[in-house]
């Protein structure tokens, strides 16, 4: 067994507020990239603040004769964001497909520029329709021709609105979310059907786990709802669904980054437990990015002794140790600082030094 020093930076920003969301208009890019660059600072801030830190811990002079001196430096940065940090104003909050692709390669840059960091840069909110554009029409990376060309098959999302549901049909809130979970089946059922129409989308909340050359992409599981009519709520009430299906993902929540294993849950994943369906005996950390969801320290423990509960969020961001007895003990920060965005305040970001042993 060995140990292994996280420097683990969470953002808490309010991504609920209207005025946190990136323009639709023209200067949506300039906003984004903006707000990548925020990602960047922060991992560059927190290495600095640590430096500081860990000189002033370690060259106390009241430290006790037991005291283990602190790391000169992190084996590794795990960098935290809020969900929906993407996400456009208004009732259109989702960004386009090619939008999508430029935050996911923005993502990757900043994660290989900085060869200690694992990034999970908030989640983006986003729609396909079932006509790919141009810069879609070969595979990511090998340039191959992907099937069907320039249409996608839609059908094969009505499985994947079914299986993903699977888990959760024994729970109390199983039937409401079945009333959205139908009527979504019924629509991809009927645009199958008739010819492809590029009016027609899928809407995807997705989260990126990047490091070093490598890109994981998770798409949220299971999405909030009103419970008693089954209303889909993802980002906000008022927003515009014609012709847009949310499609839920069905990979595994689970990353295992430099001999790390990750456990990754999106905002109503950690309520659902998602992870609390796996075998989560040896993970290390369990890392929920959430815009309103609070931590269950009792069932929604998911991460083995020693582990850590890594929570960003828009107003509860913080890191839970988890004991020999699977308690969770609230950390407090090592350090903290503001996050600057366009000249404004844009929350604040928390770094704690995390052990886990490999």
């Amino acid at each position: 067994m060995a140990d292994i020093h996280v420097l683990v930076t969470i953002w808490e920003f309010n991504t609920e507020l209207t005025e946190s969301r990136l323009p639709d208009d023209y200067r949506f890019s300039a906003f984004a990239q903006n707000r990548l660059m925020c990602i960047a600072a922060m991992l560059e801030q927190a290495n600095a603040h640590w430096s500081t830190h860990q000189q002033r811990i370690n060259s106390n002079p009241f430290n006790p004769h037991d005291f283990k001196a602190l790391p000169l430096s992190p084996d590794y940065q795990l960098c935290v964001a809020p969900e929906y940090l993407f996400a456009k104003s208004g009732v259109h909050p989702f960004l386009s497909e090619e939008e999508k692709e430029t935050i996911r390669a923005t993502s990757s840059w900043i994660a290989k520029s900085h060869p200690s960091a694992i990034l999970i840069p908030g989640t983006t909110l986003w729609k396909k329709s079932m006509i790919r554009p141009d810069s879609r029409v070969n595979q990511r990376g090998t340039q191959q021709p992907k099937a069907g060309a320039k249409t996608r098959d839609f059908s094969k999302y009505q499985g994947v609105n079914a299986r993903t549901f699977e888990p959760i049909k024994r729970e109390f809130y199983a039937r409401d979310m079945a009333t959205g979970r139908n009527q979504r089946d019924a629509t991809l059922q009927d645009w199958t059907q008739n010819p492809a129409n590029g009016q027609q989308h899928i809407a995807r909340n997705s989260a990126f786990i990047c490091w070093g050359q490598n890109v994981k992409t998770q798409h949220k599981r299971y999405e909030n709802v009103n419970y008693g009519d089954g209303k889909l709520l993802e980002l906000a009430p008022d927003v515009d669904w014609t012709n847009i299906v949310f499609m839920p993902g069905e990979k595994p929540p689970l990353t295992t980054v430099h001999n790390m294993n990750i456990g990754l849950e999106i905002c109503a994943e950690h309520a659902l437990s998602t992870l609390g369906y796996l075998d989560m005996s040896d993970n290390h950390f369990q890392v929920i990015t959430s815009a309103s969801v609070t931590v269950d320290q009792k069932m929604g423990v998911a991460v083995k002794a020693g582990g850590f509960i890594v929570h960003a969020d828009s107003r509860e961001a913080a890191v839970y140790y988890v004991n020999s007895e699977i308690n969770c003990i609230r950390r407090q920060e090592d350090f903290s600082f503001a996050v600057m965005e366009l000249g404004r305040q844009a929350g604040i970001a928390r770094s704690y030094l995390c052990t886990v042993d490999v």
